[in-house]
């Protein structure tokens, strides 16, 4: 990742050459970012809470995780027509 991709809002992993083996791979949210044009580090959050520091080559972007049907359906119920309930009696 290049320093002008370092925004916050955005879903990052760890690279497999980050220094620090237990942090490779992990995925979190860039919630800061600090420097100027030269050097830019950037702060990420990962699910567990954990705020870690990393330099933006250290980090790659991913896509946003999409939401499933089944997902979705949780969030706001069944479509149009839909059977409600669980199966026959």
């Amino acid at each position: 990742m290049t320093p002008e991709q370092a925004r916050r809002g955005t879903q990052v992993r760890v690279m497999e050459h980050h220094r620090v083996e237990g942090r490779r791979g992990l995925v979190g949210t860039v919630v800061g970012r600090y420097g100027g044009e030269e050097y830019v580090a950037v702060d990420v959050r990962f699910a567990d809470g954990q705020l870690r520091l990393f330099w933006p080559r250290d980090l790659e972007e991913i896509s946003a995780p999409k939401t499933s049907d089944v997902q979705r359906a949780r969030l706001t119920g069944p479509p149009d027509g839909a059977a409600v309930g669980r199966g026959s009696c």
